[in-house]
């Protein structure tokens, strides 16, 4: 079933070890939230992004936990 998520089109892992500002600004062209597959998490690189998750309940939001499934509905 394809995914329904806004996708990053490149993983954060990635970055490592790359001066990763312009991706940050290429990743921002692609929406305020937005998965990252290879991360399994959820990716806020704008403010407006910030504004809006932090403007809905965020009890429901996990953070920093590893293997559990997506369960955020932004």
């Amino acid at each position: 079933m394809p995914s329904t998520k806004p996708q990053c089109p490149f993983s954060v892992k990635e970055l490592e070890g790359t001066d990763p500002y312009s991706r940050y600004e290429e990743m921002r062209k692609y929406g305020d939230i937005l998965w990252d597959e290879a991360m399994k998490s959820w990716l806020v690189p704008t403010a407006d992004g910030c504004r809006r998750l932090m403007s809905n309940d965020v009890t429901r939001l996990r953070f920093w936990t590893a293997n559990q499934p997506d369960t955020a509905e932004i």
